[in-house]
């Protein structure tokens, strides 16, 4: 069991603007782009297809044939995906995205041969050949059109891989030159954690790569500041904590080639002869977080349609029985230590924070939360929100934002943060969410301890079918209302 957080960790390393810049986030943005004109190029190469199905089914009996293009576009994705089109690594090399995208072809081609023979028509063979042409062709221009904007982007100064090294001296000192050989190509080392170094030694060697600190001090809020972490040597050399901590982060973690693997023209390639450290627990890649999180935002932003005339009739509510806004807006700390503004309905008076020094006394809570059960603070209308959790529900702005998730570890306080070492810190590894396991095994009721514990399980266990059932469970725990105060 995780022991309670009684003070800074050690060997923090503090973040400042020289070590720490938020990742821009051009990732997602380009793999969003991306796929959405692949969906294009398969919509526009199913049309002439199309016709040819509306004919088959229509001999058959059948209704429209809309269905069976839409599968095939289905499957024009999915290879894309299998064949790694999207990869970071890969990202504005032109070569390199061709042949991927030709990848992508011949699995689909694999896929269609197998309807085609089964149709045995002769129609079926013509209609599968003009589509794999139509849509291969859509979808290289695409790619080849996205790496020449790349390209440009990055000579700009933009859209370029921030990676840290980790490892020895030595060991770090060549993958650094190997990565600065032959230009940038989008790659940027910005720092180093350098095993035996002192911690908050910065001072840069002779690559001109600065040491960030000693490996030891690595935690979740140093590592956002990247979209890459390297591992300069073998990776067993690795702490098991450390291990644990990288293979729950959502980063590219990367154990270098040896020695004896010839540094190609650019970096970004070279790093496609390095292998991931560990398969990720829950079999998810970059990209596939990337769509997970849009089809979130998509989700959220329906259900901020659906329950806009509660939020209105609650807002109201609140303005008609005490003085102020109905909406409270407070500073949270999300994925990686990023600062962001959460908002939810107000459930207590304006001068809450004034009188929390004399209702200090009550608090029923350990650890760093505060809670009273019967806290004076709260208003009438906001106790019948809080039992509801009807509050909460403006935070479906914060994941249409993609600030947070659905489902995830309760987002923290600024305060809080500074008091975590690296197991606690681990937390910050993933987006906070609207409910999440704490949430749903009790809430307040839950003591300091046991509530870290759900949320540490909770980011080394997480999976696409675990979140769904946790979104089920929310619904049975706002019904009971346990922990809600």
């Amino acid at each position: 069991m995780t022991p309670p957080v009684t003070g800074p960790g050690p060997d923090r390393l503090d973040l400042t603007e020289e070590t720490a810049i938020d990742s821009p986030g051009w990732y997602g943005r380009y793999v969003a782009a991306l796929t959405a004109a692949d969906v294009a190029a398969a919509m526009i190469a199913g049309y002439p297809t199309r016709a040819w199905l509306a004919h088959r089914v229509a001999a058959a009996g059948g209704g429209v044939a809309l269905f069976p293009s839409l599968l095939l576009a289905l499957a024009w994705i999915a290879s894309m995906l299998v064949s790694g089109a999207y990869d970071r690594r890969i990202v504005g090399l032109v070569g390199e995205e061709a042949r991927r995208v030709l990848g992508a072809t011949a699995r689909f081609v694999g896929v269609t041969a197998a309807i085609v023979v089964a149709s045995g028509s002769g129609g079926a063979r013509a209609a599968a050949l003009r589509y794999t042409v139509i849509a291969t062709a859509l979808s290289l221009a695409a790619h080849l059109a996205g790496a020449f904007w790349l390209t440009y982007r990055r000579r700009l100064g933009a859209c370029r891989q921030r990676v840290l090294l980790v490892g020895t001296m030595q060991r770090v000192a060549d993958v650094a030159r190997r990565l600065q050989a032959g230009g940038s190509g989008g790659v940027d080392v910005v720092g180093a954690c350098v095993s035996g170094c002192l911690t908050g030694d910065v001072t840069p060697f002779d690559v001109g790569v600065p040491v960030l600190g000693a490996v030891d001090a690595l935690d979740a809020r140093r590592l956002s500041a990247f979209d890459a972490v390297v591992l300069a040597d073998d990776d067993t050399a690795i702490a098991g904590d450390l291990r644990d901590l990288l293979r729950h982060s959502a980063l590219d973690v990367l154990v270098a080639p040896p020695a004896t693997v010839r540094p190609r023209r650019r970096p970004s390639a070279w790093l496609l002869a390095a292998r991931p450290l560990e398969p990720h627990p829950d079999g998810a890649d970059s990209v596939t977080l990337v769509a997970i999180g849009m089809i979130e935002r998509a989700v959220a932003a329906l259900l901020l349609l659906a329950i806009l005339p509660i939020l209105v009739v609650a807002a109201l509510a609140v303005r008609a029985t005490s003085r102020g806004p109905a909406l409270f807006s407070q500073v949270r700390l999300g994925q990686g230590g990023r600062r962001f503004t959460l908002w939810k309905l107000r459930t207590m008076g304006v001068d809450a924070e004034a009188q929390r020094p004399g209702v200090a006394h009550l608090n029923e809570h350990d650890g760093l939360l505060f809670k009273i059960r019967r806290d004076p603070r709260i208003t009438p209308v906001g106790r019948v929100l809080r039992r509801f959790s009807i509050d909460e529900l403006p935070q479906l702005w914060n994941v249409v934002r993609g600030e947070m998730r659905l489902v995830g570890p309760r987002p923290p306080l600024p305060d809080e943060v500074d008091f975590y070492d690296r197991i606690v810190s681990r937390r910050l590894l993933v987006k906070p969410g609207l409910t999440g396991l704490w949430q749903v095994n009790g809430r307040a009721d839950l003591s300091w301890v046991d509530g870290i514990d759900l949320d540490l399980r909770y980011v080394d266990t997480r999976t696409p079918a675990g979140d769904l059932a946790i979104l089920c469970k929310t619904v049975t725990a706002i019904v009971r209302g346990r922990g809600a105060y």
